[in-house]
């Protein structure tokens, strides 16, 4: 097993930027260059099985002191059960609106709207 020195909240904030849960319908999305990617929870286990990071458990032990225990865990087990992973209520389709912060919109701009200013004018003169 290849250990990460990486703690979990390391590792979440930057998971997080690309991954989500989604209740309904359920699932779990990875974006990959802007496309989102629908991955059940087997398979996203699957997928990173071999992604490890360090999280601190705190132990009492009987005369109430505390103890701090360092252990490898696997990233994704943990990140699955956090309640506190990035989630959205649900997936949406809405062209060119703006949708709350719990829906996930899956509409996200006209290809010509991300191309840049130099491309644009290129495009536009070689019409």
């Amino acid at each position: 097993m290849k250990t990460n020195t990486k703690t979990y909240f390391e590792m979440k904030t930057e998971f997080e930027k690309t991954h989500f849960k989604v209740i309904s319908p359920f699932t779990y999305i990875q974006v990959i260059n802007d496309k989102p990617i629908q991955r059940s929870k087997t398979e996203l286990l699957q997928v990173y099985d071999n992604l490890w990071c360090s999280k601190t458990k705190v132990k009492k032990n009987s005369e109430n002191s505390e103890t701090q225990e360092k252990k490898t865990v696997n990233f994704v087990k943990e990140w699955i059960t956090d309640p506190n992973i990035r989630t959205y209520k649900i997936l949406v389709f809405e062209p060119c609106k703006k949708v709350s912060d719990d829906e996930y919109n899956l509409w996200d701009g006209w290809k010509a709207s991300k191309l840049h200013l130099i491309s644009r004018i290129v495009l536009c003169t070689t019409i």
